[in-house]
């Protein structure tokens, strides 16, 4: 079996004297070089991409994140593509080197254009990143904790809690922080993301078989959900605070915001600068986010459920 970790191919790289060609299924053949101590990957068009992430174990290979569309000899990209490349939406790749042949796959993990087999055929491969809904009850003043942390027992709302369950049982798997969780029977058998600064990038948390431990402040999100080795699916953020807010910037596909009318004054906001500087609806439209629809969740407490998606 070819070993397809990043010091091995640069090895294959020296060993032929700065270039070392790369065979796909369908039959192209990318050239591998060096370039200011990454590895890059040139395909027949001329197109050249950057490992930005090597190394990335899953069960069937290694997974090495790049960051430009390589495409077969004569291909071009599709407009619906090339169009959301120019709007900033050029999304991470990633190429997998696998056994007992290597192959590449590329793997758009963000806005895959509808056209995405068309892009990459003849070897190349396209599979979507999770859908991300966020899901928070807040009080009347924002806040989703008291400021000890605590759930406030006047935010335990029955109706909430059963749609809350229901949504999360959908997921593929969960992200939280390390103080956060959505309780439940089923939380210790759930594929997990937590976000910690305690560890360095992402490792399969010693403690749970079923999660990752995940710092976003040296890895990227792509990295902690290929990690779980898992293709599709929608991933539920529960919080907290920071949690819910560093998603905001990843990008939410919903956020399903419950409100009731209990009070939590001095509390913890659902989102970083609520309470003091903003509301939660000004939060969200600041990050592109506009309100779908409400609907009641529970008239006798007067608690409805806010869905809100990017604009357009």
């Amino acid at each position: 079996a070819a070993n397809a970790m990043s010091p091995a191919i640069a090895k294959m790289i020296a060993d032929d004297k700065g270039t070392h060609p790369v065979k796909t299924v369908g039959g192209c053949v990318l050239q591998a070089k060096m370039m200011g101590g990454k590895i890059t990957l040139t395909d027949e068009n001329g197109n050249v991409a950057t490992v930005t992430i090597a190394d990335v174990k899953q069960s069937n290979g290694v997974i090495h994140v790049i960051d430009t569309v390589l495409l077969p000899k004569g291909w071009d990209v599709p407009q619906s593509f090339a169009g959301r490349q120019r709007r900033g939406f050029s999304p991470p790749l990633s190429f997998a080197l696998g056994y007992p042949h290597p192959f590449v796959r590329a793997s758009v993990v963000r806005n895959a254009p509808e056209s995405a087999h068309d892009v990459v055929g003849g070897g190349y491969m396209v599979t979507k990143r999770p859908r991300i809904e966020g899901f928070a009850i807040i009080s009347s003043e924002g806040m989703i904790a008291a400021s000890d942390g605590s759930f406030p027992e006047n935010l335990k709302i029955p109706a909430d809690h059963k749609f809350y369950q229901d949504s999360v049982d959908r997921a593929a798997a969960v992200a939280n922080g390390r103080h956060s969780s959505e309780g439940g029977p089923k939380e210790a058998a759930r594929r997990r993301i937590i976000l910690t600064r305690r560890v360095e990038r992402v490792i399969a948390d010693p403690d749970n078989a079923n999660a990752v431990l995940w710092n976003p402040a040296s890895a990227p999100f792509e990295e902690a959900w290929l990690k779980l080795n898992l293709e599709n699916g929608t991933l539920a953020v529960v919080g907290g605070t920071d949690v819910f807010g560093l998603f905001l910037n990843i990008g939410y596909d919903s956020f399903f915001l419950t409100r009731a009318d209990a009070s939590v004054p001095r509390g913890r906001p659902v989102f970083p600068g609520v309470g003091r500087n903003a509301t939660p609806e000004e939060v969200l439209q600041k990050h592109g986010m506009v309100l779908r629809e409400t609907r009641m969740l529970d008239a006798a407490t007067n608690t409805r459920v806010e869905e809100w998606v990017p604009k357009g």
